[in-house]
């Protein structure tokens, strides 16, 4: 299966009907509020306030072709330092890495080609 990246990292479609642009892979971004750390469920300090999120994306079809074939990945992985309290260890400050975009990639099956 060969993969494509469309141009820019997240497509969008201009709607004719609402003269605006439109993303065409949404993303909702989800606060963590626990992570494992060394096999222990730690749980994270003030999510909110040290906004510690990763992006959810949804739906396939995303570039609007019915000759590719296409589905919202999740992109733009940031790592972020933050605060967590563990019940054995107490208070830790640890990284982790976490996708905060979401962009629409297509390809083709190799099957599909004709030669």
């Amino acid at each position: 299966m060969a993969v494509n990246a469309l141009a820019a990292e997240r497509a969008l479609v201009y709607q004719e009907s609402k003269s605006i642009y439109t993303d065409t892979c949404p993303r909702r971004l989800v606060y963590v509020t626990s992570v494992k750390v060394s096999n222990e469920k730690c749980y994270v300090v003030s999510p909110y306030r040290q906004r510690v999120t990763y992006a959810v994306c949804g739906g396939s079809g995303c570039y609007g072709n019915k000759f590719y074939r296409s589905q919202c990945v999740r992109t733009g992985w940031t790592r972020l330092q933050f605060w967590v309290w563990c019940p054995t260890c107490g208070f830790k400050l640890i990284a982790r890495w976490y996708p905060q975009c979401c962009s629409c990639y297509r390809w083709y099956s190799c099957f599909d080609v004709k030669a």
